[in-house]
């Protein structure tokens, strides 16, 4: 990886990937100035990492064979410098509390493996699926022109279904997706059929049981988030088993209270990851409304069933590492007892 302001923010990425897929079991994440080892991470468990197997596969790292084994575990992943091309990087994993070595032991054989990986194409499983979170990594943010294929209204007849577009679907012209042909685009914002587009790449739509993720955007400027985008590409992505990956994540919930003699008390929750206390909140989802997730998001986390008070709505946007930018939406809500 070049060291420029580039490779800084897909190295934030890979770390917030890396948590997201992990969790609790990751204690800390280092940059790497190994060659060839784009992070350091730190782990409660090392064989807690290696059972997580299929959730790193589909999140774009790959644990290599027999890599397990002494004090040191690699992930191999893959990178694009020009979203076309990818290369192969490692991850290591070493207990919480140690020290990184200096040339970590079976670094050789991993950096082996990993570019064997690479040699065997892209029809290869293991770097064929490495490639195409590579492709997503890269076009997550930057402004493309699309070629459009399918504009709205457009009518895709199935073997067993017949699918009308309302949005505008295209490609990205000599880009090649997972699937061995040009990497799929979803136009949102755009409510008049056109046959080609400059937008940015909002989203991401991961495909857990198929062969090709598909990229969103919108006209600059135009923000969407998970469940708005969601929403949108339900047409088609209901027949897959999905992710959406935002640029523009959006979190709704409350500040739940009760009134003591002593004063408003309010509910934190401790968050075992960082040893932070925050409120019950999560993500939008498809077709949800704020307060909808934001009740959901308390019943789920505290099993309270509250009710929002109508008179308090306060949001707050801040930046999360890689690029992206988010916002939380919070409301209030009494509690008995």
């Amino acid at each position: 990886m070049t060291n420029d302001r580039e490779t800084e923010n897909a190295r934030e990425r890979l770390a917030v990937r890396l948590r997201e897929t992990l969790g609790a079991a990751v204690r800390e994440i280092r940059p790497s100035s190994q060659d060839g080892i784009a992070l350091n991470v730190f782990a409660g468990s090392l064989p807690d990492v290696a059972a997580a197997a299929p959730k790193l596969k589909g999140a774009g790292f790959w644990p290599l064979p027999n890599s397990q084994g002494g004090r040191t575990l690699f992930l191999a992943g893959a990178h694009s410098a020009d979203g076309r091309d990818a290369l192969p990087y490692l991850i290591a994993v070493f207990p919480a509390g140690s020290a990184a070595p200096q040339e970590p032991a079976g670094l050789d054989a991993a950096r082996a493996a990993a570019a064997a990986m690479r040699e065997n194409g892209v029809k290869d499983g293991a770097f064929a699926l490495l490639r195409r979170k590579a492709l997503a990594d890269y076009y997550l943010g930057r402004t493309v022109e699309i070629a459009i294929d399918r504009p709205i209204g457009y009518v895709h007849a199935k073997k067993t279904y017949t699918l009308t577009y309302p949005l505008n679907y295209g490609y990205l012209p000599g880009v090649i997706g997972g699937d061995g042909e040009e990497l799929d685009v979803y136009l949102m914002g755009v409510e008049t059929p056109v046959s080609s587009y400059t937008a940015r790449i909002i989203g991401v739509v991961h495909r857990e049981n198929d062969e090709e993720d598909k990229l969103v955007a919108a006209p600059e400027g135009r923000v969407f988030h998970q469940g708005e985008i969601a929403a949108a590409v339900e047409f088609q992505e209901k027949y897959y088993k999905t992710r959406v990956e935002p640029l523009y994540p959006k979190s709704c919930g409350a500040l739940v209270y009760r009134e003591t003699e002593a004063g408003r008390a309010y509910l934190c929750l401790l968050q075992r990851r960082s040893g932070t206390y925050s409120v019950p909140k999560g993500h939008m989802e498809a077709f949800e409304t704020e307060t909808q997730t934001a009740r959901r998001e308390v019943l789920e986390e505290t099993g309270l069933d509250v009710a929002l008070r109508p008179d308090f709505r306060a949001e707050v946007c801040y930046d999360l590492p890689g690029g992206k930018r988010k916002r939380l939406t919070l409301f209030l809500a009494a509690c008995g007892g």
